[in-house]
């Protein structure tokens, strides 16, 4: 079999995010190439993360992060310090993004030039900007370039939003790094691939990067043609890892603004909050009575069977929301912003508060207890993916 090297960031466990994408890939992959893993770990090594990993990799390399700005996390609150307008002047100083500055290592870039030299790899597959630095120095025949999504368009959302004059400086920053890196990096690579079109689009927007080199493979989602469904009368169910930026905003405005306005019309409505990871704004919405915030769960799924609408008012963020696609494949009925909506393909208009009211309060009130998704999440089966990465990575090779 050819060999791959395959960089992460952070070792692939998450059943949410970006970890559900790496977990689907390295499945795929190890199908085709003898993989090599190498990733970071933060703070004390877990060496269980190891176990499922194994099941697909031949060799499985992990390097403690210890790059400038992950010394100061552990010792410093960058973005209290950024708020107060201290971490700023630092930051402007360097031209590379924090995004992949934070990840920049000598001594991993030592390391994968002395492992490449050894082994020879035939194929490198980065996962996200954050690695892509590595990539430049490496003498590997044929290489790939994850982003996942357009981070640059994530910033570019979510500066809207923030009320903090010195961290939205900060963000605008950010952003314009993160759009030039994300154009420029692609010239090291051979393929970039992305998770949706739209995270296309705006890579391509002014035309500096050769539209022939990106290409769009979105997640796998495995579909039912009979659902599984026991919805209880009122529960609004919102899920996402609850210590991301975009899920915290959205929990916040949800329970702030459309919450109370659904309640007016629907008093036995509740509100739950799924997930990983809760930060303390997130646990302060929490009352025991109609706001529910559960932490972590074994299996939200359980919660989309009986929930009677899914929300994702998500305002900022890039990509294709797995919740979403989750929440489809168990049938049920989904109200959502233009931005999610858009990542999963949908055109639609702008959803503005009266109408996301309205939308819930329709589908809480008329007893609409499913919704059949079957026909749309046909381009995310695992036979459609598969058949994109394959054409994508071995076409080279077989």
């Amino acid at each position: 079999m050819k060999k791959m090297l395959f960089l992460t960031s952070r070792f692939p466990i998450s059943s949410t995010g970006d970890g559900v994408r790496v977990l689907q890939q390295l499945e795929m992959f190890s199908q085709w190439f003898e993989i090599t893993l190498v990733t970071f770990y933060e703070g004390e090594e877990n060496l269980e993360k190891n176990k499922f990993a194994k099941k697909y990799c031949k060799n499985i390399y992990t390097l403690k992060l210890d790059t400038l700005f992950s010394g100061l996390r552990y010792k410093l609150d960058l973005v209290k310090l950024s708020k107060l307008g201290v971490f700023i002047p630092i930051y402007l100083f360097f031209q590379m993004p924090l995004q992949v500055k934070y990840y920049t290592s000598k001594k991993m870039l030592n390391f994968l030039q002395k492992l490449n030299d050894k082994t020879e790899f035939d194929i490198l597959f980065v996962n996200l900007i954050r690695m892509a630095e590595y990539g430049k120095h490496l003498n590997i025949p044929f290489k790939v370039l994850d982003y996942t999504d357009a981070i640059s368009y994530n910033y570019f959302l979510r500066k809207r939003y923030e009320k903090n004059i010195l961290w939205k400086i900060y963000l605008l920053f950010e952003q314009t790094k993160i759009e030039s890196y994300e154009k420029n990096i692609l010239q090291y690579y051979d393929i970039g691939t992305v998770i949706s079109e739209r995270d296309r689009n705006w890579i391509l927007k002014d035309n500096k990067v050769d539209e022939r080199k990106i290409k769009v493979i979105p997640n796998y989602i495995k579909c039912k043609n009979k659902f599984e469904r026991t919805p209880e009368k009122g529960m609004i169910v919102f899920v996402g890892r609850m210590n991301s930026p975009p899920n915290i905003d959205a929990a916040i405005w949800f329970a702030k603004e459309i919450f109370p306005k659904v309640k007016e019309k629907v008093p036995y409505a509740k509100f739950y909050i799924v997930g990983a990871d809760p930060t303390e704004e997130i646990r302060a919405l929490h009352n025991g009575n109609d706001i529910i915030v559960t932490g972590f769960v074994e299996d939200p799924k359980e919660y989309l069977k009986k929930a009677q609408v899914f929300v994702a008012p998500i305002r900022f963020g890039a990509g294709l929301q797995n919740k979403v696609l989750e929440a489809m494949s168990v049938g049920v009925p989904i109200v959502a912003s233009k931005v999610v909506w858009e990542g999963v393909g949908k055109s639609v208009k702008e959803e503005y508060e009266e109408e996301m009211v309205r939308h819930i309060i329709r589908l809480l009130t008329k007893s609409i207890t499913e919704v059949d998704y079957n026909s749309y999440l046909q381009i995310f089966s695992k036979k459609k993916v598969r058949k994109l990465w394959k054409m994508t990575l071995c076409r080279t090779f077989f």
